[in-house]
């Protein structure tokens, strides 16, 4: 009697993967129908992500050419044709960049046209987006501030500068913030937190032209606090 010879471990695997395929098609012989039908649920799902990536696609660049009109409107001075554009789009194109950025611009129209309590409202309101661009947020921040500032809040409106500038301090911005924080502070008569506002500008931005003349706001400052002694 011949002796059975052992398969070798390159055998095992060439019978195990020989095996498995022989259960794929035994299985699809028998299931043809579910997996069709499993395939074309898959095919429908990848259209309709590939559709509805179109359509927001199509939607962002139609909203962008909605969007550069706005602004045109809005550097003419014409803001309310602008808020009203800009309130079209928001409520039209939700979710896209435009929106978005329509919210911002709105905001800064109000600032524009003297409404500053609706630009207050429409800067958080872009600031508390899911989207939201860097050089805007820094702007809205700031955007806040002035707000506050024309509306005679002056202290509030120093702290707002003061906040914008902690949370963006390599901003291009951030002097321009400090500058702001140190004249509210000195028009609600706190001459003293405006003169430490100015030093920390001299400190941290040397040699800047925001420095400079932060050194002559201070010189007078101190001028008129020993004139007033």
């Amino acid at each position: 009697m011949a002796r059975k010879r052992r398969l070798t471990r390159k055998e095992l695997k060439e019978d195990q993967f020989a095996e498995f395929i022989g259960e794929v098609v035994f299985y699809t012989k028998h299931h043809s129908r579910r997996i069709v039908g499993a395939l074309v649920v898959v095919i429908v799902i990848a259209i309709g992500v590939t559709f509805a990536f179109k359509e927001r696609r199509a939607a962002e660049m139609e909203a962008q050419t909605i969007l550069s009109r706005a602004n045109f409107d809005f550097k003419q001075g014409n803001y309310q044709s602008a808020l009203r554009t800009y309130a079209g789009i928001r409520e039209r194109y939700r979710g896209t960049w435009s929106a978005a950025d329509a919210t911002f611009f709105a905001a800064d129209a109000y600032f524009a046209a003297g409404k500053y309590d609706s630009s207050i409202v429409l800067f958080n309101e872009y600031l508390n987006q899911g989207k939201r661009r860097e050089d805007l947020t820094v702007s809205a921040l700031a955007g806040i501030a002035q707000s506050l500032e024309e509306k005679g809040m002056y202290e509030e409106a120093a702290n707002s500068f003061i906040k914008a500038r902690q949370e963006h301090p390599d901003n291009v911005l951030a002097k321009d913030m400090l500058l702001g924080a140190a004249r509210c502070f000195r028009l609600a008569g706190e001459v003293d937190r405006a003169i430490e506002v100015y030093n920390d500008l001299i400190e941290t931005y040397p040699g800047s032209r925001e420095a400079e003349l932060a050194k002559m706001q201070v010189l007078e400052l101190e001028a008129g606090s020993k004139r007033g002694s």
